[in-house]
C-alpha cells in the first residue's frame, strides 16, 4: 500500500512540476514580449522625429537666371545645367529630357514671362514705392490717399506699393465707395482679406481734404501706426511722399 501511495505521489509531483514548467515558459514569454514593444510615448517621439525629417527635407528653388539661358538655348546638353535645376525645370514643365539632351518648352515659359509681365505693369496710378523700406518696419504693408474732389467724391491720387489688396481698391469702385462710407463710422476693419486703417485727413470744402487707407500685418500695432500717419499729416510730409519719416 505504502508503495502505491509513493508512486501516486510522483506522479502527481510530475504533472504539477509539468505544468509550473509551461506556465514559467508562458511567463517569461510575455514578459521578453513587453520589453520589445516599445511604450507609446516612445513610439510616438519616433513618429514625430519621422515627422519632422521628411518636414526639412531640402527644398528646391529655380534659378530665374537660367530662363534667359533657355530662351537662348531650346536645345541643350544635359551636363550643361546645373542636376538641381533640371530636376526644378522639369518640374515646372518648362523642360523635358531625352537622353542626354533638354528640351525646352518655349510656350510654357512665355506664358511665364507675360504673367510677370502683366503683374509688373505700371498701375493707372502714382506709386511711391522708395518709401516702402520706412514704413515696413511699422507693419505697413502700402498708404493708399484719397483725395476729396467735389464733382466726384473721393479719389485715389497714389499708392506706395501694389499688393492683392491695392490692385483690387484701384480697379473695383464699388470697394473704393465703400471705404469712403466706411469711413466715417470705422477707423479699422477687415476687406479683401486685409486688415485696413483708415484716417481722415482734415481740409477741402467739408473739412475733409482726403483719407489714407494703411493695410497693415497682422501683427502690426494700429495704434501706432496711426500715431505715426496723423504725425506725417500734421507735417505735410504726406504729398511730398515723405511717409514714414520722422
Amino acid at each position: 500500500m505504502g508503495v502505491l501511495v509513493n508512486d501516486m505521489y510522483t506522479v502527481v509531483m510530475a504533472i504539477l512540476g509539468f505544468i509550473i514548467g509551461i506556465l514559467l515558459v508562458i511567463i517569461i514569454s510575455l514578459i521578453l514580449e513587453r520589453i520589445r514593444k516599445e511604450p507609446p510615448l516612445v513610439k510616438k517621439i519616433k513618429q514625430l522625429a519621422r515627422n519632422s525629417s521628411m518636414e526639412h527635407e531640402r527644398v528646391l528653388i529655380m534659378d530665374p537666371r537660367i530662363i534667359p539661358i533657355l530662351m537662348e538655348n531650346w536645345v541643350i546638353e544635359r551636363d550643361n545645367l546645373d542636376p538641381e535645376q533640371v530636376t526644378v525645370l522639369e518640374k515646372t514643365g518648362f523642360i523635358r529630357s531625352e537622353g542626354d539632351i533638354i528640351i525646352v518648352n518655349t510656350e510654357a515659359i512665355k506664358t511665364y514671362i507675360e504673367s510677370i509681365n502683366t503683374s509688373i505693369q505700371q498701375p493707372s496710378i502714382p506709386t511711391i514705392h522708395d518709401c516702402s523700406p520706412r514704413i515696413a518696419k511699422y507693419g505697413i504693408l502700402s498708404l493708399t490717399f484719397f483725395g476729396i474732389e467735389s464733382s466726384v467724391g473721393p479719389v485715389i491720387k497714389y499708392t506706395t506699393a501694389l499688393t492683392k489688396f491695392t490692385r483690387k481698391l484701384i480697379e473695383d469702385e464699388e470697394l473704393r465707395a465703400n471705404i469712403f462710407i466706411l469711413s466715417r463710422r470705422v477707423e479699422e476693419v477687415n476687406m479683401e482679406g486685409a486688415r485696413i486703417i483708415i484716417i481722415e485727413i482734415g481740409g477741402g470744402e467739408r473739412g475733409v481734404g482726403g483719407y489714407i487707407v494703411a493695410e497693415l500685418t497682422r501683427n502690426a500695432d494700429a495704434t501706432k501706426v496711426k500715431q505715426i500717419l496723423s504725425k506725417t499729416i500734421n507735417n505735410k510730409n504726406l504729398e511730398a511722399g515723405k511717409v514714414g519719416t520722422k
